[in-house]
């Protein structure tokens, strides 16, 4: 049975950067090595997440949670929530508050809000809000593997590329931190390290630093 992987543009970029054939009818060892690459992206996104200080991949019902007293008042007398989200995909399915913390959470209706964007950033504004306390935003956010942006899954696949290199599989290079992980029933190592200058400028666009 071929293997089909969960980042397939990033696991194809991967195989050609390394010269690696995937074979269509994997053995068992093929289909666990298979599975170890699919780590190591994994591993590699989480290091891109972490350095873009935001959600980078798809996901769905993310919560944001802020205090309506802290919001942002222009000097129109409009006040917004300013998402941290940069130059990422993201879609508000919800909005609702509390007016004390041991209330339940009560929708806010569309009408009494609108999104807007600014520089890259979705600052959503709030008509009337008196009496709030806790703000609650739900949202579908991040790139799906069909949408990314071609510099983020070249940095995911560079990356992953150097936890080969770092492995038995490749030049057996020293220095990484590694933990031990399991993905799709596949047991493997996963490593995690600093990303380089040049990874960091192809991430600009994306890594947010919120005022």
């Amino acid at each position: 049975m071929a293997y089909t992987s969960t980042y397939p543009k990033t696991f194809d970029r991967f195989l050609r950067f390394k010269n690696i054939t995937q074979n269509a009818n994997p053995n068992d060892e093929e289909t666990r090595l298979y599975g170890t690459f699919d780590i190591w992206i994994a591993g590699a996104f989480e290091a891109i997440t972490e350095y873009c200080n935001q959600t980078i991949q798809s996901t769905t019902g993310k919560v944001y949670t802020f205090d309506f007293a802290n919001l942002t008042n222009e000097s129109t007398g409009n006040d917004y929530y300013l998402l941290p989200v940069l130059n990422v995909p993201i879609t508000v399915t919800s909005i609702g508050y509390k007016k004390t913390v041991f209330d339940t959470i009560t929708t806010i209706s569309s009408s009494d809000y609108s999104l807007v964007a600014v520089d890259g950033l979705q600052r959503v504004y709030f008509q009337t809000w008196s009496g709030y306390d806790i703000g609650y935003i739900t949202a579908n956010v991040g790139y799906t593997d069909t949408n990314m942006p071609e510099w983020i899954h070249q940095v995911a696949a560079e990356l992953a590329a150097e936890i080969y290199a770092e492995s038995g599989l490749g030049d057996s290079r020293l220095g990484v931190s590694q933990k031990a992980e399991s993905f799709q029933g596949i047991s493997g190592t996963n490593a995690f390290y600093n990303l380089t200058e040049r990874h960091k400028k192809m991430l600009k666009k994306y890594t947010l630093i919120l005022p």
